[in-house]
């Protein structure tokens, strides 16, 4: 059996369509992650490991190289040189820093949405705070969708493994029906009772003394179905 929670080379354009089209299946709601049973509708297994697989390489930290510092100047040319900042106000290098860091600790991929959303929001300069609450809101709807999606993987690993047991069971449930339906016609209705008492967990054993009385009162031979019940049961471990 395959292990299909083995992650392929991700494709970010499925991501992004799985994210659209499963929006309402790999969203939290009011911050509580949906339960995933036998009962969900699940986003189809490759989107799940695309999803899973874009945040896994994609959603890095940014590091403070020449990305972030150009995406914070971008943000800080969005204020006027009079604007007001909650920190650092007096000196604008040590407040530029600070911006630096919370922009370095999140992925580059965020940092334009982040900036967009930041001057929406904020007629002047933002908190160090209010810049951070920016990115944990972008980051956590993905963080969400990457762990509902593995809660999906699972869920479809689990689901194939009981898809792959009950086809075991029902190879093993056609042997025994057809070596059931062999004794049955060879000898009796007897028989078939005889094997259901002597099989088991332990495999076959020897007929208990009121069994031997029953099938003797047949006229069948005991040695005879001692060997035809140890070889349906030797079918049915196959």
């Amino acid at each position: 059996m395959s292990n299909i929670t083995k992650l392929p080379t991700h494709n970010s354009a499925l991501a992004i369509q799985a994210m659209r089209d499963h929006r309402a299946d790999l969203m939290a709601e009011n911050g509580a992650l949906p339960r995933v049973d036998e009962n969900t509708k699940l986003v189809p297994l490759e989107a799940c490991r695309a999803i899973v697989e874009k945040i896994d390489d994609e959603y890095q930290p940014a590091g403070e190289g020449e990305h972030t510092t150009n995406a914070v100047a971008f943000l800080l040319g969005g204020y006027p040189q009079s604007s007001k900042s909650a920190e650092g106000m007096e000196n604008p290098k040590i407040y530029m820093a600070h911006v630096v860091r919370v922009f370095a600790k999140y992925p580059a991929t965020l940092h334009t949405k982040a900036t967009n959303e930041i001057l929406d929001r904020h007629k002047f300069k933002p908190a160090i705070a209010e810049i951070t609450q920016v990115f944990e809101e972008l980051v956590g709807k993905w963080t969400y969708a990457q762990i509902i999606a593995r809660k999906h993987i699972r869920e479809h690993e689990r689901r194939q493994k009981e898809a792959e047991r009950e086809a075991v069971l029902a190879k093993d449930r056609k042997i025994r029906d057809e070596h059931i339906t062999e004794m049955r016609e060879k000898y009796g209705d007897a028989s078939v009772g005889y094997v259901e008492k002597i099989q088991g967990k332990g495999g076959p054993r020897k007929v208990k003394e009121e069994d031997a009385v029953d099938l003797q009162s047949f006229g069948h031979d005991r040695a005879e179905l001692d060997r035809k019940a140890a070889e349906l049961l030797s079918g049915i471990s196959r």
